[in-house]
Formats: structure tokens, C-alpha cells, sequence
């Protein structure tokens, strides 16, 4: 059974509405990088990946043709923190 809108009382609006579109649509994956929306997402039964996953998966398919760029200037923009 999904996670209930009680457990969610850590997460911000868009990690919420991405959990709650996602069990809505039977979504395969769910793209959450908060730590909160990825424990709800787990709780939900859902696949999930983050911000990360997604630019490893664009190098792989040739869209990109290096992560660590990317990766680096999240981390200069506090994506990470």
C-alpha cells in the first residue's frame, strides 16, 4: 500500500506530488534525490533514482558524454547540500 500523507510530513510540495502522480499512474520510476521523498517513494513500492542516475543513464545511451561535469557543477550550485 502506498505510504500515507501522514509519513510525509518531512517532505517539501514537489516530492510529494511527484510520489503521489507516480503510485497514481503506476509509474515505473520515480525521480526523487531527497532523502525524505526517497524513503516515501521505497515506501510506496515505487523504483526510484535520483539526479545522479539519470545523467549515468544519459552517458550510457550517448546523450552525454561525461557525468562528472555535470556532477561537479550541481555540487558547485549546492545541489548536494
Amino acid at each position: 500500500e502506498p505510504t500515507s500523507p501522514d509519513d510525509w510530513s518531512g517532505m517539501d510540495v514537489g516530492e510529494r506530488a511527484t510520489i503521489r502522480l507516480a503510485v497514481a499512474l503506476d509509474a515505473r520510476l520515480v525521480v526523487v534525490d531527497d532523502l525524505e521523498g526517497r524513503n516515501a517513494a521505497l515506501r510506496s513500492e515505487l523504483d526510484l533514482t535520483g539526479t545522479a542516475g539519470v545523467l549515468l543513464l544519459a552517458k550510457r545511451r550517448g546523450v552525454i558524454p561525461e557525468v562528472r561535469p555535470l556532477l561537479d557543477r550541481l555540487a558547485d550550485v549546492g545541489f548536494f547540500s
